[in-house]
């Protein structure tokens, strides 16, 4: 059983809980707030201090009784009855039988011959309390360096606001608040990664947020193309992170037996865009708008499958993204990775024109981010 002493309760759970990377036995914990962890301390130390007081003022009294005898004895057995009966702690017990063997010159061998036994009883008992008291010490931790139960009241993804009115206040700040919240995630997360994922990492204290550094993967090189043949440019590149358990790499708190395991797989390959492309066309007058471009402006759409979320009337047929050829000629690349999650995308290009539209009534609503970020 450990006992623990955290600053706060309010993100991490206060009372007796079981940590399952051990058993329900060496697994059991008792988080405090710190004033009773201190308390908590101070009970132990002058528990330990009375019990082993108590506890060889028993075994003396017991042994004197054993020992009692109506039978005519010599003064050395009448010495070691009174230093039974009048003894507080083991040192003192030890240190009178030593005067006692002392002062019989002459049967100084017999004396501790005598009462060897008594002396190394009372030796082991002394460094056994000794040693209890060592160990409850260490059953009581402070907070660096433990593991603790989390609280999670805030546990998931962040409910992104209403992009349909940005001119509405309230919803403008809303937005606003929650590209402060991106940034500073994002900064958390840059500086994690360049403080924790080099080789010396683990040996910070930033790095110990969470029950792993960071997750191991494996890298296979050459895969085939995950999308045919005639897709892809060249070979694919794999990433693999096998059996990611929810326990033991993620820090849920459950037995072994009730645990989940996932693996994420991610394979990457340069596509052969220009083969499934019909090639630039004028952009239609109505569309120019929302991409921002002047009329007349070329584009063309690229054809690996129909994706539902672009915006009318491209998303018809395979038509999986488009191109416009101010975008190109700054190099912006009209599909890549963060095409695995669209829906950001498409509900940007959905309220790109209503936010163009509120351009200028919400204008007189913006403050800077700082702002924001400071309240």
């Amino acid at each position: 059983m450990a006992v623990l002493w955290w600053d706060r309760c309010d993100d991490v759970y206060c009372g007796f809980w079981i940590n399952w990377n051990y058993d329900a036995v060496r697994g059991s914990t008792l988080t405090l707030p710190t004033q009773w962890g201190l308390i908590l301390v101070g009970f132990f130390a002058l528990f330990v201090k009375l019990g082993s007081e108590n506890l060889w003022g028993v075994i003396c009294f017991i042994i004197h009784q054993l020992n009692a005898s109506e039978k005519k004895q010599d003064d050395i057995y009448h010495q070691f009855q009174l230093v039974l009966r009048n003894t507080d702690s083991e040192q003192t017990f030890i240190q009178r039988l030593i005067k006692v063997a002392q002062a019989h010159k002459g049967m100084r061998f017999k004396v501790y011959r005598r009462t060897i036994l008594f002396i190394l009883l009372a030796s082991v008992y002394g460094l056994g309390f000794y040693a209890v008291s060592g160990l409850s010490s260490r059953l009581i931790a402070a907070k660096d360096g433990s593991t603790v139960l989390a609280l999670s009241p805030s546990c998931g993804y962040l409910a992104a606001p209403s992009l349909v009115n940005l001119g509405d206040e309230k919803s403008f700040e809303a937005l606003n608040a929650l590209v402060v919240v991106a940034r500073n995630s994002y900064r958390k997360s840059a500086t994690y990664a360049r403080t924790c994922y080099g080789q010396t990492g683990d040996n910070t204290t930033a790095c110990g947020t969470f029950v792993k550094t960071s997750l191991d993967y494996t890298t296979v090189k050459d895969e085939p193309c995950p999308f045919g043949d005639n897709m892809c440019s060249t070979k694919a590149i794999k990433f693999d992170t096998g059996l990611i358990r929810s326990d033991t790499h993620l820090g849920v708190n459950t037995k072994q037996r009730d645990s989940m395991s996932l693996r994420k797989t991610l394979t990457c390959a340069p596509l052969d865009g220009e083969r499934y492309t019909p090639g630039w066309k004028p952009i239609p007058d109505e569309l120019a708008p929302i991409f921002g471009v002047p009329l007349g402006t070329p584009y063309k759409i690229y054809e690996f499958g129909l994706h539902s979320q672009l915006v009318v009337p491209f998303n018809t047929g395979n038509n999986t993204a488009v191109a416009d050829w101010v975008s190109w000629k700054v190099q912006q690349e009209p599909y890549g990775i963060w095409y695995v999650a669209p829906n950001l995308h498409a509900r940007l290009e959905r309220h790109m024109l209503s936010l163009r539209k509120s351009q200028n009534s919400w204008k007189s609503h913006a403050q800077p981010l700082e702002s924001f970020e400071a309240r």
